[in-house]
C-alpha cells in the first residue's frame, strides 16, 4: 500500500482535534434534546464506568476530549453502551499496536506494502469543497492479480494501522489549515483492471482489516466513489455488505466509468486530477510505479506482475492428486515433450496445458475463496477446501473428457459408441 502525504504537526492522536482551539458548543448546538442529554449521560457516567471496568480509567490515552466522544457516541447511533465499549476496545487497540507512535516507528515492510497496494492523498491542493481531503486508490491494479496474498495477515495490519496514522495525521493537518473540523475524507477507488477471481480472493483480507482495524476509525467516511466499476462489482458489493458498516454501504457511490460531473459536486476541479476530468497536475501512481515532486518513493521500478504475482500454493497445487489429473497423452494439440511437469511447470510451448491449469487454477480459487467467507472454522475450511477440489475433478472430467476435446456432444458420443 502505498500512501503519500505532505503533512506537518501533532502525531496522530485518537483526538483529532484535541489543542486546536475548535468550540465544542457548535458541535452541541447540532443535537436535539434527547441526543443532547445522551452525549451528556455518555461522558459523564457511561464512559467512565466502562473506563473503570476495564482496567484502563488511569490510561492518559483513555483521557479523550468532547469531540471523540461525540463522534463514537454518532457512530452508534447514540447508544451509550456501545459507544463505550467500542471506546474502550480502541483504547485498547492504539495501545497494544503502538498507533500514536507509528508513523515515527513504521513497519518494516511498508515498503513491500507500497509495492503491492497504491493509495494517496494530495494534502493541501487536493481537498474538497469543504476542505477534507481526498483519498484516491488503484484499487483495480491491486485487484487484477492475488495481490492479497502478498504479505502476511500480521503485516497487512500493522501497515494498514500506519496507513490509518497517516490518515489521522492528514485530517487534523487539514482541519488546523481552514480553522474548523475536516474529520472525515472523500474517497476515489478506480477499478480499472479489476478482475473477478482476484477480487473474491481478496475479500477475505478486507473482511479482516474492516473488522480489526477500520471498527476503531469510526465516523471518517465522507462520500466514496468507485469509479470505473467492471461488470461483476455487484457480486462484490453482496458479500461486502455482510461486514461492511450500514451508514459506509450508503456512501458508497458506483460508477461504470468516470463520472466527472458527480466528483465536481464534491471536489473543486483545480484540485481533480486531470485522469478524472479536472485540472490538476496531480498524477495518482500505479501500482509498481515510483512518485515524483517530494513525496516519497518506492524503492523499486519492477512492475506490479513482476514484484506482486504470487507463485501457486504449494499445499493445493503440488499435491499428488493434481498431478495426475490429467495425463500428457489425454491432451490435444501439445507440442512439448516434457511429460507431466509441463501441466504445473508453465511450459510456453504447450498452449492447451497451460490454458488447462489456468482454468482449473481460477475455477478451485473460486470455489475456495466463496465458500471461505461462510466458513469460520478450521475444519470447515478444511472440509470446503477439499469440496472444492472435488469440483475441479468434476469440472476436469467435463471438460477434457473425449467427447469434449474432439468437440462433440455427449449424446453424439454416446451413439457413436452405440
Amino acid at each position: 500500500l502505498s500512501f503519500w502525504i505532505r503533512s506537518s504537526g501533532a502525531m496522530p492522536s485518537l483526538c483529532l482535534l484535541q489543542g486546536l482551539g475548535f468550540d465544542f458548543s457548535k458541535e452541541l448546538a447540532k443535537l436535539n434534546p434527547q441526543q443532547l442529554f445522551k452525549f451528556k449521560t455518555f461522558r459523564d457516567e457511561v464512559y467512565p464506568l466502562a473506563k473503570q471496568k476495564a482496567g484502563i480509567d488511569s490510561w492518559s490515552q483513555a483521557a479523550v476530549d468532547d469531540f471523540t466522544l461525540l463522534r463514537f457516541l454518532t457512530a452508534d447511533k447514540f447508544d451509550a453502551s456501545r459507544a463505550a465499549a467500542r471506546l474502550v476496545s480502541t483504547v485498547q487497540f492504539r495501545v497494544r499496536y503502538g498507533v500514536d507512535d507509528i508513523l515515527e516507528n513504521p513497519p518494516q515492510q511498508l515498503a513491500q506494502y507500497r509495492r503491492l497496494r497504491v493509495r494517496v492523498t494530495p494534502g493541501a491542493s487536493g481537498c474538497d469543497h469543504e476542505g477534507r481531503i481526498i483519498l484516491y486508490e488503484r484499487m483495480g491494479e491491486f485487484l487484477s492479480d492475488y495481490h492479497s496474498q502478498g504479505l502476511p495477515f500480521e503485516h497487512w495490519l500493522t501497515c494498514y494501522i500506519h496507513d490509518m496514522g497517516q490518515l489521522e495525521k492528514a485530517m487534523r493537518d487539514a482541519s488546523a489549515r481552514y480553522g474548523k473540523p475536516c474529520t472525515k475524507m472523500n474517497y476515489v477507488g478506480d477499478m480499472a483492471g479489476a478482475r473477478f477471481l482476484p477480487s473474491m480472493a481478496s475479500l477475505s483480507l478486507f473482511k479482516k482489516l474492516t473488522e480489526v482495524v477500520e471498527v476503531h476509525f469510526p465516523e471518517v467516511a465522507g462520500t466514496l466513489f468507485i469509479i470505473n466499476t467492471p461488470y461483476f462489482v455487484t457480486r462484490l458489493v453482496d458479500v461486502a455488505k455482510k461486514f461492511l458498516d450500514p451508514v459506509v454501504m450508503s456512501k458508497l457511490q458506483f460508477h461504470n466509468g468516470i463520472p466527472t460531473e458527480e466528483l465536481l459536486k464534491v471536489i473543486p476541479r483545480e484540485n481533480l486530477p486531470e485522469e478524472y476530468g479536472g485540472t490538476s497536475k496531480f498524477v495518482v501512481p500505479h501500482v509498481g510505479e515510483g512518485f515524483e515532486d517530494g513525496f516519497e518513493r518506492m524503492a523499486s521500478p519492477a512492475s506490479p506482475r513482476e514484484s506482486a504475482a504470487l507463485p501457486v500454493s504449494p499445499s493445493l497445487w503440488d499435491s499428488s492428486l493434481f498431478n495426475c489429473c490429467v495425463s500428457p497423452n489425454r491432451m490435444s494439440n501439445c507440442s512439448d515433450d516434457a511429460g507431466d511437469t509441463c501441466l504445473f511447470g508453465q511450459t510456453p510451448k504447450c498452449k492447451s496445458r497451460n490454458d488447462f491449469r489456468q482454468d482449473m487454477f481460477e475455477t478451485a480459487n473460486e470455489s475456495i475463496s466463496v465458500v471461505h467467507h461462510t466458513k469460520g472454522s478450521e475444519a470447515d475450511a478444511r472440509l470446503w477446501h477439499w469440496m472444492a477440489i472435488a469440483v475441479v475433478l468434476a469440472w476436469t472430467f467435463v471438460k477434457w473428457s473425449p467427447a469434449a476435446v474432439l468437440g462433440i456432444s455427449s449424446s453424439d458420443a454416446m451413439q457413436n459408441s452405440l
